[in-house]
Parts: structure tokens; sequence; C-alpha cells
């Protein structure tokens, strides 16, 4: 069984030194998924959001694949207002048009974003919260790792 996107997407942002999944050190970002921490004030949370189309079976000569497109909303929080936005700028200049991508046992074809990042307010400790949504379209199995062209 495949991760989900936000896995993937929380993976490949440990790999790029923008996180440490699960820190609660307040001198680095914590990456978590489906949840946000209380503490540390300085966090990325990886949520998985409705794709509005399901996975379908494609067939290949190699073997069945599953191709589909997938979404998740990253949220960054910080005291400063200015370093979240910073923050999801570095999230997206990593993740922008990632194309023909591996992670873990997904072919990811093309991760792009939805829209531009969108202040969505300060939290009950007036810290401040940045959002952006993402898009992928990606490949589940035996041929997907393989195939290159």
């Amino acid at each position: 069984m495949p991760s989900p996107m936000s896995v993937d997407v929380k993976d490949i942002l440990v790999a790029a030194g923008i996180g440490v999944f699960a820190s609660t050190s307040s001198s680095e970002y914590g990456i978590y998924i489906g949840q946000g921490a209380e503490t540390p004030d300085t966090i990325i949370a990886i949520f998985d959001v409705p794709a509005g189309k399901v996975i379908q079976p494609i067939t290949r000569s190699v073997g069945p694949d599953y191709v589909g497109t997938h979404r998740v909303q990253i949220k960054v929080r910080s005291n400063s207002y200015v370093e979240a936005y910073d923050k999801i700028i570095e999230i997206e200049q990593e993740l922008e048009r990632k194309i023909n991508t591996t992670v873990g046992n997904v072919f990811y074809n093309v991760i792009y974003r939805d829209g531009t990042p969108v202040f969505d307010s300060y939290d009950e400790q007036n810290r401040a919260v940045w959002r952006q949504n993402w898009s992928a379209m990606r490949q589940i199995g035996s041929s997907s790792s393989s195939s290159s062209s």
C-alpha cells in the first residue's frame, strides 16, 4: 500500500533540509502530518485533502499501475509573520514543478501548486499561519518507478 501524499511530501521536505519530522525544538521547524502540534511555535503541518478525481487503474505492458490526482494542504506557523511567509515560499520553491520524482514506491509525474500562499490568520497564541494547496499526478505500481519515458 502506498503512503499518502502527505508522507511523501514530508520526506521531500526533510530531505531538502526544510524541517525535521516531529521535531519539538524551537530552533528548527517541526514537520507534522495530519495535525499541528501546540509546540514548538515553528511548525509545518501537512494534510491530505480530497482531490476530486479518484485513483483509476491503467494498463501497461509491464503490469498494472494506478494513476491519480492527489492533493495536500501545507500550513506553516511561526511567531513571526515574515518568517512564516519566508518558510512557505521556501517550501514552494522546493516543490514547484517537481517532475518525474520517485518517493518510496510512488512515482510522481508532477507536483504543482494550486494557487499562491495565503495568510490564514493568527492562532490563539498570536502565531502567524500561512497555507498553500498542492496537487500531484502520481503512479503506484511495479512499472512506475522504472519508467522514465
